[in-house]
Protein backbone atom coordinates (compact mmCIF):
# COMPACT_ATOMS: atom_id res chain seq x y z
CA UNK A 1 0.00 0.00 0.00
CA UNK A 2 3.28 2.12 0.83
CA UNK A 3 4.72 1.84 -2.37
CA UNK A 4 1.34 2.19 -4.09
CA UNK A 5 1.11 5.71 -2.39
CA UNK A 6 4.85 5.89 -2.79
CA UNK A 7 4.33 5.72 -6.38
CA UNK A 8 1.24 7.68 -7.01
CA UNK A 9 3.44 11.03 -5.39
CA UNK A 10 5.82 10.30 -7.38
CA UNK A 11 3.55 10.62 -10.60
CA UNK A 12 2.35 13.75 -9.35
CA UNK A 13 5.80 15.39 -8.93
CA UNK A 14 6.80 14.68 -12.55
CA UNK A 15 3.94 15.83 -13.99
CA UNK A 16 5.53 19.20 -12.48
CA UNK A 17 9.09 18.28 -13.01
CA UNK A 18 11.01 21.06 -15.27
CA UNK A 19 14.68 20.64 -14.84
CA UNK A 20 15.29 16.87 -13.85
CA UNK A 21 12.80 15.31 -16.60
CA UNK A 22 14.69 12.50 -18.12
CA UNK A 23 15.05 12.60 -21.98
CA UNK A 24 15.53 15.31 -24.20
CA UNK A 25 13.17 18.67 -23.65
CA UNK A 26 9.80 19.51 -24.83
CA UNK A 27 8.92 23.06 -22.97
CA UNK A 28 10.95 26.22 -23.55
CA UNK A 29 10.68 26.38 -19.58
CA UNK A 30 12.12 23.48 -19.05
CA UNK A 31 15.07 24.23 -20.56
CA UNK A 32 18.17 25.74 -18.41
CA UNK A 33 20.72 28.00 -19.91
CA UNK A 34 20.01 27.67 -23.81
CA UNK A 35 17.06 30.26 -24.68
CA UNK A 36 19.96 32.37 -26.23
CA UNK A 37 20.42 29.41 -28.89
CA UNK A 38 16.74 28.84 -29.16
CA UNK A 39 16.34 32.67 -29.94
CA UNK A 40 18.65 32.49 -32.53
CA UNK A 41 17.69 29.22 -33.94
CA UNK A 42 14.00 31.06 -34.88
CA UNK A 43 15.71 34.41 -36.23
CA UNK A 44 17.29 32.44 -38.59
CA UNK A 45 14.53 31.26 -39.91
CA UNK A 46 12.68 34.23 -39.91
CA UNK A 47 15.48 35.75 -42.00
CA UNK A 48 15.18 32.42 -44.34
CA UNK A 49 18.41 30.43 -43.69
CA UNK A 50 17.99 27.62 -45.66
CA UNK A 51 20.49 25.25 -43.47
CA UNK A 52 21.13 26.35 -39.91
CA UNK A 53 23.65 23.29 -37.97
CA UNK A 54 23.20 23.12 -34.10
CA UNK A 55 26.21 21.62 -32.59
CA UNK A 56 28.22 20.97 -29.32
CA UNK A 57 29.65 17.86 -27.58
CA UNK A 58 27.91 15.23 -26.24
CA UNK A 59 24.98 15.74 -23.67
CA UNK A 60 24.69 18.93 -23.84
CA UNK A 61 20.88 19.64 -24.78
CA UNK A 62 21.27 19.64 -28.86
CA UNK A 63 18.25 17.30 -29.10
CA UNK A 64 16.55 19.13 -26.67
CA UNK A 65 16.46 22.32 -28.41
CA UNK A 66 15.91 21.00 -31.40
CA UNK A 67 12.51 19.02 -29.95
CA UNK A 68 11.75 22.48 -28.00
CA UNK A 69 11.84 23.58 -31.69
CA UNK A 70 10.06 20.92 -33.53
CA UNK A 71 7.14 21.37 -30.97
CA UNK A 72 6.60 25.27 -31.18
CA UNK A 73 7.49 25.66 -35.13
CA UNK A 74 4.13 26.37 -37.36
CA UNK A 75 3.92 24.92 -40.47
CA UNK A 76 5.23 20.77 -41.05
CA UNK A 77 8.01 19.87 -39.00
CA UNK A 78 9.69 16.58 -40.09
CA UNK A 79 12.37 14.74 -37.68
CA UNK A 80 14.48 12.31 -38.64
CA UNK A 81 17.22 10.30 -37.17
CA UNK A 82 20.69 10.87 -38.40
CA UNK A 83 21.63 7.34 -37.00
CA UNK A 84 18.78 5.24 -38.82
CA UNK A 85 19.84 7.25 -42.50
CA UNK A 86 21.55 5.02 -45.22
CA UNK A 87 21.62 7.11 -47.78
CA UNK A 88 20.76 9.96 -49.94
CA UNK A 89 17.36 8.54 -51.27
CA UNK A 90 16.44 7.35 -48.09
CA UNK A 91 16.79 10.48 -46.17
CA UNK A 92 14.93 12.60 -49.45
CA UNK A 93 11.98 9.99 -49.20
CA UNK A 94 11.24 10.78 -45.71
CA UNK A 95 11.40 14.52 -46.73
CA UNK A 96 8.49 13.59 -49.29
CA UNK A 97 6.76 11.28 -47.41
CA UNK A 98 7.13 13.76 -44.03
CA UNK A 99 5.58 16.53 -46.22
CA UNK A 100 3.15 14.43 -47.76
CA UNK A 101 1.74 13.02 -44.79
CA UNK A 102 1.70 15.87 -42.82
CA UNK A 103 0.56 18.70 -45.71
CA UNK A 104 -2.22 15.87 -47.36
CA UNK A 105 -0.95 16.29 -50.42
CA UNK A 106 -0.92 13.00 -52.47
CA UNK A 107 0.63 12.42 -55.66
CA UNK A 108 2.21 9.74 -57.96
CA UNK A 109 5.34 8.13 -57.22
CA UNK A 110 7.58 9.07 -59.70
CA UNK A 111 11.54 7.87 -60.10
CA UNK A 112 13.81 10.90 -60.59
CA UNK A 113 17.94 11.15 -61.04
CA UNK A 114 19.85 14.09 -59.68
CA UNK A 115 22.92 15.78 -59.98
CA UNK A 116 24.26 17.87 -57.56
CA UNK A 117 28.09 19.02 -57.38
CA UNK A 118 29.25 16.48 -59.68
CA UNK A 119 27.46 13.56 -57.31
CA UNK A 120 25.02 11.33 -59.21
CA UNK A 121 21.96 9.53 -56.96
CA UNK A 122 18.47 8.62 -58.16
CA UNK A 123 15.32 8.31 -56.26
CA UNK A 124 11.74 8.51 -55.73
CA UNK A 125 9.40 11.09 -54.71
CA UNK A 126 5.64 10.80 -53.28
CA UNK A 127 4.60 14.33 -54.75
CA UNK A 128 5.86 16.82 -57.53
CA UNK A 129 8.35 20.04 -56.39
CA UNK A 130 6.02 22.56 -57.72
CA UNK A 131 3.51 21.30 -55.35
CA UNK A 132 6.06 21.58 -52.23
CA UNK A 133 6.94 25.12 -53.46
CA UNK A 134 3.49 26.32 -52.64
CA UNK A 135 3.58 24.99 -49.19
CA UNK A 136 4.85 27.67 -46.13
CA UNK A 137 7.09 26.86 -43.44
CA UNK A 138 8.34 23.07 -44.06
CA UNK A 139 10.89 22.30 -41.56
CA UNK A 140 13.04 19.25 -41.40
CA UNK A 141 15.32 18.17 -38.52
CA UNK A 142 18.11 15.29 -38.72
CA UNK A 143 19.41 15.23 -35.48
CA UNK A 144 22.14 12.95 -34.82
CA UNK A 145 23.86 13.69 -38.17
CA UNK A 146 27.81 12.22 -37.43
CA UNK A 147 25.83 9.01 -37.30
CA UNK A 148 24.97 9.05 -41.20
CA UNK A 149 26.63 8.48 -44.04
CA UNK A 150 28.01 12.03 -44.32
CA UNK A 151 28.46 12.21 -48.06
CA UNK A 152 24.95 10.90 -48.36
CA UNK A 153 23.46 13.58 -46.04
CA UNK A 154 25.53 16.31 -47.90
CA UNK A 155 23.90 15.21 -50.99
CA UNK A 156 20.40 15.12 -49.99
CA UNK A 157 20.60 18.64 -47.95
CA UNK A 158 22.33 20.18 -51.29
CA UNK A 159 19.58 19.20 -53.22
CA UNK A 160 16.89 20.39 -50.70
CA UNK A 161 18.57 23.76 -50.82
CA UNK A 162 19.01 24.07 -54.32
CA UNK A 163 15.28 22.48 -55.32
CA UNK A 164 13.02 23.22 -52.73
CA UNK A 165 13.39 27.11 -51.72
CA UNK A 166 11.07 26.82 -48.85
CA UNK A 167 12.48 24.15 -47.37
CA UNK A 168 14.40 24.89 -44.68
CA UNK A 169 16.91 22.30 -43.09
CA UNK A 170 18.00 22.21 -38.78
CA UNK A 171 20.88 19.68 -38.55
CA UNK A 172 22.06 19.15 -35.36
CA UNK A 173 25.70 16.88 -34.34
CA UNK A 174 28.51 16.71 -32.43
CA UNK A 175 31.37 19.16 -32.95
CA UNK A 176 34.62 18.85 -35.37
CA UNK A 177 32.88 15.79 -37.50
CA UNK A 178 29.82 16.94 -38.27
CA UNK A 179 31.19 20.50 -39.37
CA UNK A 180 34.10 18.93 -41.76
CA UNK A 181 32.49 15.68 -42.70
CA UNK A 182 28.10 16.78 -42.99
CA UNK A 183 28.61 20.02 -43.78
CA UNK A 184 32.07 20.65 -45.78
CA UNK A 185 33.15 23.66 -44.08
CA UNK A 186 36.17 24.96 -46.13
CA UNK A 187 35.80 22.12 -48.59
CA UNK A 188 35.78 23.04 -51.70
CA UNK A 189 35.25 19.49 -53.12
CA UNK A 190 32.47 19.44 -51.13
CA UNK A 191 28.61 18.82 -52.32
CA UNK A 192 27.63 21.95 -49.88
CA UNK A 193 30.50 24.22 -50.36
CA UNK A 194 29.72 27.52 -51.62
CA UNK A 195 25.91 27.46 -49.75
CA UNK A 196 25.56 29.18 -46.42
CA UNK A 197 25.50 27.30 -43.04
CA UNK A 198 24.31 28.91 -40.18
CA UNK A 199 26.33 27.31 -37.13
CA UNK A 200 24.91 27.69 -33.60
CA UNK A 201 27.50 26.31 -30.75
CA UNK A 202 25.88 25.26 -27.92
CA UNK A 203 28.73 25.15 -25.52
CA UNK A 204 28.90 22.87 -22.13
CA UNK A 205 27.81 24.90 -18.71
CA UNK A 206 30.79 26.43 -16.92
CA UNK A 207 30.95 25.10 -13.15
CA UNK A 208 28.61 28.18 -12.09
CA UNK A 209 26.14 27.49 -14.65
CA UNK A 210 25.99 23.76 -13.81
CA UNK A 211 25.65 24.45 -9.70
CA UNK A 212 22.84 27.27 -10.49
CA UNK A 213 21.32 24.48 -12.34
CA UNK A 214 21.53 22.22 -9.94
CA UNK A 215 20.08 24.56 -7.21
CA UNK A 216 17.22 25.87 -9.13
CA UNK A 217 16.43 22.08 -10.63
CA UNK A 218 16.06 20.61 -6.48
CA UNK A 219 14.52 24.49 -5.66
CA UNK A 220 11.31 22.99 -7.88
CA UNK A 221 11.50 19.78 -6.07
CA UNK A 222 11.87 21.37 -2.70
CA UNK A 223 14.39 19.16 -2.05
CA UNK A 224 17.74 20.98 0.05
CA UNK A 225 21.30 19.74 -1.15
CA UNK A 226 24.35 20.81 0.42
CA UNK A 227 26.33 23.37 -1.28
CA UNK A 228 29.93 20.99 -0.90
CA UNK A 229 27.59 18.09 -2.75
CA UNK A 230 26.64 20.63 -5.79
CA UNK A 231 30.44 21.22 -5.62
CA UNK A 232 31.33 17.19 -5.95
CA UNK A 233 28.89 16.65 -8.17
CA UNK A 234 30.09 19.40 -10.97
CA UNK A 235 33.68 18.01 -10.34
CA UNK A 236 32.86 14.51 -11.43
CA UNK A 237 30.26 15.07 -14.08
CA UNK A 238 31.39 18.58 -15.35
CA UNK A 239 28.90 21.25 -17.41
CA UNK A 240 27.24 18.10 -19.16
CA UNK A 241 23.71 18.86 -18.61
CA UNK A 242 22.90 15.27 -20.02
CA UNK A 243 24.73 13.79 -16.60
CA UNK A 244 23.80 16.48 -14.06
CA UNK A 245 20.09 15.80 -14.91
CA UNK A 246 20.69 12.19 -14.86
CA UNK A 247 21.96 12.75 -11.06
CA UNK A 248 18.97 15.48 -10.32
CA UNK A 249 16.58 12.63 -10.95
CA UNK A 250 18.95 9.98 -8.89
CA UNK A 251 18.75 12.01 -6.22
CA UNK A 252 15.24 13.84 -6.18
CA UNK A 253 12.62 11.69 -8.00
CA UNK A 254 14.43 8.04 -7.46
CA UNK A 255 15.37 8.44 -4.32
CA UNK A 256 18.38 6.91 -4.73
CA UNK A 257 21.09 6.70 -1.85
CA UNK A 258 24.01 7.22 -3.46
CA UNK A 259 23.00 9.23 -6.71
CA UNK A 260 26.53 10.61 -7.68
CA UNK A 261 27.78 7.00 -7.35
CA UNK A 262 25.10 5.36 -9.43
CA UNK A 263 25.44 7.86 -12.27
CA UNK A 264 28.82 7.98 -12.55
CA UNK A 265 28.32 4.07 -13.16
CA UNK A 266 26.01 4.60 -15.75
CA UNK A 267 27.58 7.62 -17.55
CA UNK A 268 30.78 5.19 -17.74
CA UNK A 269 29.41 2.10 -18.84
CA UNK A 270 27.45 4.98 -21.72
CA UNK A 271 30.79 6.74 -22.80
CA UNK A 272 33.86 3.47 -22.13
CA UNK A 273 30.86 1.97 -25.23
CA UNK A 274 31.69 5.23 -27.36
CA UNK A 275 34.94 5.12 -26.47
CA UNK A 276 34.90 0.98 -27.65
CA UNK A 277 33.27 1.56 -30.78
CA UNK A 278 35.32 4.67 -31.67
CA UNK A 279 38.79 2.36 -31.28
CA UNK A 280 37.49 -0.54 -32.79
CA UNK A 281 39.99 -1.20 -36.14
CA UNK A 282 42.49 0.83 -34.63
CA UNK A 283 45.86 0.11 -35.02
CA UNK A 284 47.41 1.45 -32.21
CA UNK A 285 44.47 2.01 -29.34
CA UNK A 286 47.25 2.77 -26.76
CA UNK A 287 48.01 5.74 -28.12
CA UNK A 288 44.87 7.38 -28.07
CA UNK A 289 44.32 5.59 -24.78
CA UNK A 290 47.27 7.80 -23.69
CA UNK A 291 46.01 10.90 -25.22
CA UNK A 292 42.74 10.73 -23.47
CA UNK A 293 44.77 9.97 -19.92
CA UNK A 294 46.78 13.32 -20.33
CA UNK A 295 45.23 15.76 -22.08
CA UNK A 296 44.93 17.88 -19.39
CA UNK A 297 45.91 21.44 -19.93
CA UNK A 298 48.38 20.57 -21.84
CA UNK A 299 49.51 21.71 -24.87
CA UNK A 300 50.97 19.96 -28.01
CA UNK A 301 54.46 20.01 -27.13
CA UNK A 302 54.08 19.14 -24.07
CA UNK A 303 51.38 16.32 -24.68
CA UNK A 304 53.17 14.30 -26.81
CA UNK A 305 56.34 14.29 -24.27
CA UNK A 306 54.29 13.12 -22.01
CA UNK A 307 53.01 10.51 -24.57
CA UNK A 308 56.45 9.25 -25.72
CA UNK A 309 57.44 8.84 -22.19
CA UNK A 310 54.47 6.48 -21.50
CA UNK A 311 54.68 4.58 -24.76
CA UNK A 312 58.41 4.92 -26.23
CA UNK A 313 58.76 6.30 -29.59
CA UNK A 314 56.25 8.20 -31.24
CA UNK A 315 56.24 9.91 -34.59
CA UNK A 316 55.12 13.24 -34.91
CA UNK A 317 52.69 12.31 -37.51
CA UNK A 318 50.51 9.50 -36.12
CA UNK A 319 50.25 11.80 -32.70
CA UNK A 320 48.71 14.20 -34.43
CA UNK A 321 46.52 12.27 -36.58
CA UNK A 322 45.12 10.54 -33.32
CA UNK A 323 44.57 13.43 -31.44
CA UNK A 324 42.63 15.40 -34.36
CA UNK A 325 40.53 12.00 -34.73
CA UNK A 326 39.80 12.21 -31.02
CA UNK A 327 38.67 15.95 -31.65
CA UNK A 328 36.48 15.19 -34.56
CA UNK A 329 34.79 12.76 -32.52
CA UNK A 330 34.36 15.39 -29.40
CA UNK A 331 36.16 13.10 -26.59
CA UNK A 332 39.23 16.01 -26.83
CA UNK A 333 38.79 20.01 -26.98
CA UNK A 334 40.59 22.71 -27.60
CA UNK A 335 41.45 25.58 -25.77
CA UNK A 336 41.56 29.18 -27.10
CA UNK A 337 44.76 28.96 -25.37
CA UNK A 338 45.93 26.33 -27.38
CA UNK A 339 45.98 23.53 -24.68
CA UNK A 340 43.80 20.37 -24.84
CA UNK A 341 41.56 18.84 -22.54
CA UNK A 342 39.25 15.90 -21.96
CA UNK A 343 35.87 16.31 -22.87
CA UNK A 344 34.12 14.23 -20.46
CA UNK A 345 36.01 13.53 -17.42
CA UNK A 346 34.79 10.58 -17.12
CA UNK A 347 36.74 8.99 -19.78
CA UNK A 348 39.83 10.16 -18.02
CA UNK A 349 39.08 8.02 -15.15
CA UNK A 350 38.09 5.27 -17.22
CA UNK A 351 41.39 5.38 -19.55
CA UNK A 352 43.24 5.31 -16.42
CA UNK A 353 41.58 2.63 -14.50
CA UNK A 354 40.24 0.35 -17.20
CA UNK A 355 42.75 0.50 -20.24
CA UNK A 356 42.71 -3.27 -20.97
CA UNK A 357 39.11 -3.22 -21.51
CA UNK A 358 39.85 -0.71 -24.47
CA UNK A 359 42.77 -3.16 -26.14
Amino acid sequence: MQLGLHTFLNSMRLEFLMYFSIGPKERLKDFFNYRAEYERVKNALKRGERIIAIYGLRRVGKTSLMNILFNNLDGINIWIDGRIVENANQLVRMVYSGIKRKGGIFGSIQSIGISIAGLQFSFEKEIDEESIKRIKNVHVFIDEAQYAHSGEVAKALAYLYDRLPNVQTIISGSEVRMLREVLGIKRAEHPLFGRRVELIKMPKLDNKKAKEFLRLGFKQLNVDVEEKELDKVVEKLDGLIGWLTLYGYEKAIANTTDALKKVEGIAAAIVSKEFRKFLEGKKNKQLYIAIIKYAKNRKWKELLSIVRDELGKVNRSSFSRALKELMEYSFIEKHIDGSYFYADPLLRDIAFKGIREFL
